[in-house]
């Protein structure tokens, strides 16, 4: 992420209309996946420390955060209330097995070795562990604001979902974000990029993002539309497109890689079948074989 880009970011990540309702679409599917307030919560890329203060808020006593921007972890400290480290994604200073749950929310396109990247957030992860994931969706809808924020890419469905499996994890949930914002927003960006082809742009001008502070009740207003979605996301709904891609995977029994083995660690039996924890109840049955795209895994 650009410098003074990133200085916007940190500034607005408490209050802009966008943040918050991402905040609350994260804590929500946290405290339904993993409803003990003493699990070991890992958030990669924390930023500010927005949604760590947000899940302590809630009563969660063990959450950590870590960011590979040192800014961003002096401003998460300065606001207080988050245990954070300066890190890397794909290299993480925690032992193999640390975590119940793991966010990511905007992280993995920002990383060139995504592949590395999954199989170490795999690594930090218990068995069953969760893992939540929102990333930007379309390729299609490339623009200045992913150059602005250095992405690497974005993300279509079947693409993201081949990722976390061959990483080790089992899809239990995929749905796109951002709907009701996704046809105004697309359409915007298409005809800025074909602007920009036509009007043959030099490869030294600045590209600008998307993310501008905006007036009160146009914030509210924005808000409350995410909020609907929030909503029909929390009833267990799929939304058809959006701008992002939201994943709920888990960390898969039967699938063990040597960094996750400890001494007398044992590889499972593949007869046994993945152990897979209920979000809601949190009680361990075997998998029926089917994700929550309703298609067999491979």
């Amino acid at each position: 992420m650009q410098s003074e880009f990133r200085a916007i970011h940190l500034d607005l990540e408490d209050e802009h209309w966008w943040f918050r309702a991402r905040r609350r679409l994260i804590t929500s599917l946290v405290t339904r996946a993993c409803p003990d307030r003493n699990a070991d919560v890992l958030d990669v890329g924390c930023s500010s420390g927005a949604t760590l203060r947000s899940l302590t808020g809630l009563g969660y006593t063990r959450v950590q955060g870590i960011d590979i921007s040192p800014e961003a972890i002096a401003t998460c400290r300065q606001k207080g209330g988050a245990d954070v480290t300066v890190g890397d994604a794909t290299a993480m200073p925690f032992a193999s097995r640390s975590f119940d749950l793991l966010i990511a929310t905007d992280v993995l396109e920002h990383i060139d070795e995504e592949e590395r990247a999954l199989r170490e957030w795999h690594r930090v992860l218990r068995p069953s562990g969760v893992l939540l994931v929102l990333v930007p969706a379309f390729p299609s809808l490339w623009g200045p604001h992913d150059a602005v924020n250095q992405h690497r890419r974005r993300y279509r469905r079947a693409e993201l979902a081949e990722r976390l499996r061959s990483a080790g994890f089992a899809l239990e949930r995929m749905s796109y974000w951002n709907m009701c914002l996704f046809p105004m927003i697309a359409a915007l960006r298409l005809a800025r990029g074909r602007l920009s082809r036509r009007q043959g742009v030099s490869d030294g001008a600045t590209p600008r993002g998307d993310l501008h502070r905006s007036s009160a009740i146009g914030g509210a207003c924005l808000q409350a539309i995410l909020a609907l979605e929030n909503a029909a996301l929390g009833l267990g709904l799929r939304l058809p497109f959006g701008l992002s891609l939201l994943a709920d995977a888990r960390r898969r029994r039967d699938w063990v890689g040597v960094k996750d083995l400890g001494a007398g660690d044992e590889l499972p039996s593949p007869a046994d079948g993945p152990l897979i924890r209920h979000p809601i109840c949190g009680r361990h049955s075997k998998s029926t074989g089917n994700t929550f795209l309703g298609r067999p895994k491979p």
